[in-house]
């Protein structure tokens, strides 16, 4: 379960992510209802076009009650793997 900043009516978290060898930025991203996922709440667009000019992103996040944990993407491919599938930024 991925720990909120509050118990508000929107549930938030505190994310750092980190393009490629730019300095980490701090955001406040969303949670779902379940708890399980999380997404750049209101700069989803933003963030979508900030991941296909890059080649490696890492979140980093917490899990309720544990310590911050980072995952790395590998970002390489991946408009052209959005194109095949008849997908594209304008339409996300």
């Amino acid at each position: 379960m991925i720990a909120p900043i509050s118990y508000e009516q929107e549930y938030r978290t505190s994310v750092r992510i980190k393009f490629d060898d730019e300095k980490p930025t701090r955001q406040t991203w969303g949670i779902s209802d379940d708890h399980d996922a999380l997404f750049p709440s209101g700069r989803e667009k933003l963030f979508l076009s900030q991941v296909l000019k890059h080649k490696k992103l890492v979140l980093e996040f917490s899990y309720y009650e544990k310590a911050p944990r980072a995952i790395t993407f590998d970002l390489p491919g991946l408009a052209e793997k959005l194109d095949s599938a008849g997908l594209t930024a304008s339409s996300l």
